[in-house]
């Protein structure tokens, strides 16, 4: 009910405000789309079964779900114009029991150039996407080789192909390596970033940049972003007459990311592909799960002594290196049906030599988008996703042992129902 007044209220507002400006062009949309998708897990990785402290080399299960209702993503806004310099939306995300606001930012055209403020996409949800598989609400291989940083809040500047954008940095926790127990998402007995306690500073924003140029039937795109802030571990103490050093001073944390793409038409098929890498990623707000519901995220070791060495893995921040590609290709058999098939993979590795780890995931698909009429589609498509053995270096004992965490995969189908307005 509160959603609904709430919507209400905002529809009310903005109809006001559009009959008491006579200049301004009001263009409402929504956009419903119900999912209906089958899922079958298979594997020992707690994520799926939303269970945790269980160990990651307990026997495989099973589990088979089957979704039924309004993805979060369906949506309801508003294009408005103020006039031909001056434009701005205002977007909601409604279904699967949320209400979310989705965009939100104005937009003024100063003649050789535009800068827009507000909330809308991050470069890297829309620079080189091409896929427009269905699994998850629509992720279109975001997590598993296209990259995907949701939306943000920022000031952009547009110079026709060029962006220039300047970003709410996102300040996140670590992965976390103490003494004998590497613990952290990473580490296969732990499912959640650690939350280190210390004083988290960040004096920049997130910046990033894009370019793209089409050539013919070519058209190439790329983005890159990098961000930085510092953490102190204000907390990193010990008993009296511990030997080894109280740590108070600030390690920097730094992401950067780069990913580029092409798509080639050649009517009526069309072939896509990107390429994208960056270093702890997760810290700057951009998804890519290599292992199911682990993230690259930076890995903090508090150099607390290991039974693997005096020293334990040096006090600081170790970076995870990030990589994957996505390769689409499509065909238009004629106005009412198009065929699509998708393939994505993605790999993560950390550099902390007492946390060894690599992880990597494939996710491929095909679909059939099916128009009944002007703005209702069914979208069915059968997929697969494969979260290979992670090879993880583990100092339970004085001497390290190799252990390999078994992954897991999730196969699917069925079909999304979307109708815009």
């Amino acid at each position: 009910m509160k959603k609904i007044l709430a919507i209400f209220a905002i529809t009310a507002l903005l109809s006001a405000f559009a009959l008491t400006t006579a200049a301004s062009e009001f263009n409402f949309y929504g956009s419903i789309r119900y999912n209906t998708i089958s899922i079958d897990k298979e594997g020992n990785n707690e994520s799926f079964y939303g269970e945790t402290g269980t160990s990651a080399y307990a026997p495989s299960k099973s589990d088979r779900d089957t979704g039924w209702g309004l993805w979060g993503h369906s949506r309801v806004g508003a294009a408005i114009k103020l006039s031909d310099q001056l434009t701005g939306v205002f977007e909601l995300g409604i279904g699967d029991g949320t209400l979310g606001l989705r965009h939100y930012y104005g937009e003024y055209d100063f003649g050789y150039g535009k800068i827009l403020v507000g909330q809308t996409w991050h470069p890297s949800s829309a620079i080189a996407c091409y896929s427009s598989q269905i699994w998850d609400g629509d992720d279109g291989l975001g997590e598993h080789g296209a990259f995907y940083g949701g939306r943000s809040e920022m000031i952009k500047l547009s110079f026709g192909n060029f962006g220039l954008y300047f970003i709410e940095p996102v300040v996140k926790g670590f992965d976390k390596y103490s003494g004998a127990t590497p613990f952290g998402q990473n580490n296969p007995e732990f499912n959640g970033v650690v939350d280190v306690p210390g004083d988290y500073d960040k004096s920049i924003p997130q910046i990033a940049a894009s370019y793209s140029f089409t050539y013919d039937k070519l058209t190439v795109e790329g983005m890159a972003a990098y961000q930085h802030y510092e953490f102190t571990d204000q907390n990193h103490t010990h008993e009296s007459g511990d030997p080894r050093p109280t740590y108070e001073n600030s390690l920097d944390v730094d992401s950067h990311f780069f990913k580029i793409g092409a798509t080639l038409n050649l009517d009526p098929f069309t072939f896509s592909g990107s390429y994208g890498w960056g270093d702890n990623i997760d810290n700057m707000g951009i998804s890519a799960y290599s292992a199911y519901g682990y993230t690259p995220t930076a890995i903090f070791s508090d150099g607390l002594t290991s039974p693997a060495a005096s020293d334990g893995s040096p006090f600081g921040i170790y970076d995870v290196e990030t990589y994957g590609y996505t390769l689409v290709a499509g065909v238009k058999i004629n106005d009412m049906l198009s065929l699509e098939t998708g393939y994505g993979y993605i790999d993560n590795e950390s550099d902390n030599w007492a946390y060894a780890n690599n992880s990597d995931a494939h996710s491929y698909y095909l679909q059939a988008r099916i128009k009944i009429v002007d703005g209702f589609v069914i979208t069915p498509e059968i997929g697969k996703i494969e979260y290979n053995d992670i090879d993880t270096l583990e100092f339970s004992s004085a001497t390290p042992e190799s252990r390999v965490y078994n992954g897991g995969d999730i196969t699917y189908f069925g079909a999304k129902w979307q109708i815009d307005f």
